[in-house]
């Protein structure tokens, strides 16, 4: 997998995304339903993986084939040992991030099992999950962005990425927050449909963390330039302060104010987590915190309107079992949607082009 997202960032800094990015789905979908029918077929999980890890080699051959075939040639080389070192550094940076995250959602899980039982902790499990997937879609809109911020970096040095960031920036803002602010608009409509039967623990979870995520989703072109430019070590050092955050705020609020205190403390961290890394990312590329905050306040307050108005156009309508919770998420959607892209294309946060065709 590691093998085949470097094949990909290959063609990406050569500016080809359609391609890789086909056949990487295409071999991500066989893949998973070649492990569900082995997993179905055996009942074995270990035959899962197996299958699975197989899979992925016939990805990595498929994926190195069209790349050497349509984009580059490919010409393996032995590493020197200083770009092996640098590789490595960079490589445990960037793992910190998930090390931090394991602090913030998993860790928070323990303290509450301990505290409350295992009762409050399933409940945040099932609220924290379904919150992570909204934050999973947001941030797929930067996924691509790293290799070609790098690209300009290497030719044009700090002032072609910033060139990158000052013109994506707000234009990924307004979609990486539309996932995060959908869930938390139709939270109760999103885990009726999904469980019928939810704790409030589980709907505060939700919408706390998708709150939470969707200051996040605003710092994803930051984190990509930072990148870029070599220094992932500020990403790390905002997220190792999130984590921290999250234990030193919401221990003493769980003890004081029981799950809900904790998870004030957990949202509260990870504001702060992101406003701390725009305060260590901008200056570091020669910006301001001003900069950004501006570039991002129109989406975002527009998007928080956005909730409300398809919060309050829900509110009213029942959802007791999952056809009518289906019917609250697509009046809910229609609402969103329909007000949030229509005004960011007038306000001119999202390109005309992205919702205009001509008949031919």
């Amino acid at each position: 997998g590691q093998l085949s997202t470097i094949l990909m960032g290959s063609a990406y800094g050569r500016e080809f995304q359609a391609l890789p990015n086909a056949v990487v789905t295409a071999c991500g979908f066989a893949g998973n339903c070649i492990g569900t029918a082995a997993a179905f077929l055996s009942g074995d999980v270990v035959v899962y993986a197996w299958a699975a890890a197989g899979w992925n080699a016939v990805a990595l051959v498929a994926i190195a084939t069209a790349v050497h075939t349509r984009i580059a040639r490919l010409h393996p080389a032995r590493p020197s040992w200083a770009t092996l070192k640098e590789l490595a550094s960079f490589g445990l940076k960037g793992q910190s991030l998930l090390v931090a995250e394991l602090i913030v959602i998993q860790a928070s899980k323990i303290l509450l099992g301990v505290a409350s039982g295992a009762a409050a902790a399933g409940a945040y499990e099932l609220g924290s999950r379904l919150a992570l997937g909204f934050r999973t879609l947001g941030g797929l809109f930067t996924g691509a962005l790293t290799a070609p911020f790098t690209r300009s970096f290497s030719e044009r040095g700090l002032t072609g990425a910033m060139e990158h960031a000052e013109r994506l920036t707000t234009r990924v803002a307004a979609l990486s927050i539309v996932p995060p602010l959908l869930g938390l608009a139709l939270a109760p409509a999103f885990l009726s449909l999904w469980l019928r039967h939810y704790e409030a623990l589980t709907l505060a979870a939700m919408v706390g963390l998708c709150l939470a995520f969707t200051t996040d989703s605003l710092t994803g072109v930051q984190g990509v330039v930072a990148d870029a430019i070599g220094r992932p070590g500020l990403r790390a050092k905002a997220a190792i302060v999130t984590a921290v955050l999250s234990m030193g705020l919401g221990a003493p609020l769980l003890l004081i104010f029981g799950p809900m205190g904790l998870m004030a403390g957990i949202v509260a961290a990870i504001i702060l987590g992101s406003a701390y890394s725009i305060a260590l990312v901008q200056p570091a590329v020669g910006s301001t915190q001003r900069r950004y905050y501006r570039l991002i306040a129109g989406p975002l307050v527009l998007g928080l309107t956005a909730t409300v108005l398809s919060f309050l156009s829900t509110a009213w309508l029942r959802t007791d079992n999952r056809l009518e919770a289906a019917l609250a998420v697509a009046v809910g959607c229609v609402v969103f949607l329909g007000f949030y892209l229509s005004t960011a294309v007038l306000r001119g946060y999202l390109p005309r082009h992205y919702f205009t065709w001509r008949l031919r």
